[in-house]
């Protein structure tokens, strides 16, 4: 028994009359001769005190509102104090939690404390730590931040948000009092302090004393994703609130906010983004002057555009689907639209269709890439739309004239890749 990364370590089992006990020692009180001496009068800045696990069930504390005698001749489990596990539920397990606010940035002002006992007068023995467990975690966690794939993920669901139920050693969410009839809410915002802008935000429809069925229950669906990528919504936000609100909807923040009960509470927020791509994508652009046979007889740009078929453009692509989800390639669901200039002005063509070629350039309907997988494909576009002129109509251009354009390629409403092609006659 001692010090673990400054937490006193259980089990706590020998005092012993030179005082080299290991309680003594870890709690540096050398005099402290027998259990029965009281040790609350101990340093309440940086004293041992300060080295007891917060989230430990057993542990000593003070309480108002729980009076026990103190009997120090008393050295059964039974007779510590509190005394029983319903004293230490109604005493939050000597926890207090912070103050609620209505303005979510206030709601990460403060944390939720310890209440010591007060030095002197409250007894600290030996026994108030039977079952203390040095390891006890915070009930709540961070997500940390967070990123949606929206190639694969049509919403996503806070779980994970507390530490599984509870346990006989370590204080589980819903096991304080103070806040077991609030609903688990994860809002939404622009700025990182969520100080301007519109804040949104969603609860569980169950209260927090019912944790099995709560994790569960905060889905951002599909149209929600949509929402907060459309609207800039960055950053996301983990607390409780006192009412029940189910749907992702700006509302006024008069609900009372209460921050959960978390190493730091500033840790139960972070970045929240939605990645559009299909996969992971590298790509280059290319144009050339033969039909697509093959990779060999492409080439790097600028390469002349000519003025009827068989010319093409092409998009080289090497794409990795992500680790966990395969991604499905289907030539009727790409679209490409197309920015440039032509001859100085500025010019866009209607969209069209890619053709979809596999890595022996052979032409597919659909190509499907394994999970954790890289393949190589080809979008393939006639040439001759880089020379649309500004009414988006095919002008050959004057010799020696520079084309660049932006080819943007999307599938199933999903980024795919933007890609410059530059040409020239």
């Amino acid at each position: 028994m001692g010090l673990t990364n400054g937490i006193l370590t259980a089990p706590f089992t020998k005092i012993a009359a030179n005082g080299n006990g290991d309680l003594q020692v870890a709690l540096e009180r050398r005099n402290i001769q027998s259990e029965i001496q009281l040790v609350g009068d101990v340093n309440a800045q940086g004293g041992p005190v300060d080295k007891i696990k917060l989230w430990a069930k057993f542990k000593p504390f003070k309480s108002s509102t729980i009076n026990y005698p103190f009997d120090p001749t008393q050295t059964t489990p039974e007779l510590r104090s509190p005394e029983r596990t319903a004293d230490r539920v109604a005493a939050n397990y000597g926890l207090s939690a912070p103050a609620t606010a209505t303005s979510v940035a206030g709601v990460f002002g403060s944390g939720w404390t310890y209440n010591k006992p007060v030095v002197g007068t409250d007894p600290l023995r030996a026994l108030d730590f039977d079952g203390y467990d040095t390891n006890a975690s915070a009930p709540a966690r961070p997500k940390g931040n967070i990123t949606v794939y929206r190639a694969y993920q049509s919403s996503y669901i806070f779980t994970d948000i507390v530490r599984s139920g509870s346990s006989d050693y370590a204080i589980g969410l819903a096991e304080l009092v103070s806040l077991k009839e609030y609903y688990l809410c994860v809002g939404f915002a622009t700025s990182a302090d969520f100080s301007t802008g519109t804040v949104i935000y969603k609860t569980s429809s169950s209260k927090i004393k019912n944790l099995s069925s709560v994790t569960n229950q905060i889905t951002i669906s599909s149209d929600d994703l949509t929402q907060l990528k459309d609207n800039g919504y960055k950053y996301y936000f983990l607390c409780a609130a006192s009412s029940a609100k189910t749907d992702l909807t700006a509302a006024s923040l008069s609900t009372p906010f209460l921050a959960l009960p978390a190493d730091n509470a500033s840790d139960m927020t972070g970045s929240f983004t939605i990645d559009t791509t299909i996969a992971r994508v590298s790509a280059s652009a290319y144009s050339q002057v033969a039909s697509p046979t093959g990779d060999a007889s492409f080439s790097v740009n600028p390469r002349t555009v000519m003025s009827c078929p068989p010319y093409y453009c092409h998009i080289k692509a090497t794409i990795t689907a992500y680790d966990d989800h395969p991604v499905t390639l289907t030539q009727s669901n790409l679209s490409l639209s197309i920015r440039g200039t032509f001859h100085g002005a500025n010019v866009q063509p209607p969209s069209m269709t890619p053709t979809l070629y596999d890595s022996t350039f052979t032409q597919k309907t659909s190509i499907t890439i394994p999970a954790g997988t890289t393949t190589t494909v080809y979008l393939v576009i006639p040439a001759q739309i880089l020379a649309l002129n500004s009414s988006g109509n095919f002008a050959q251009p004057p010799t020696g004239v520079r084309l660049t354009s932006t080819i943007t390629i999307t599938h199933s409403g999903y980024l795919f890749g933007a890609f410059r092609v530059e040409a020239q006659n």
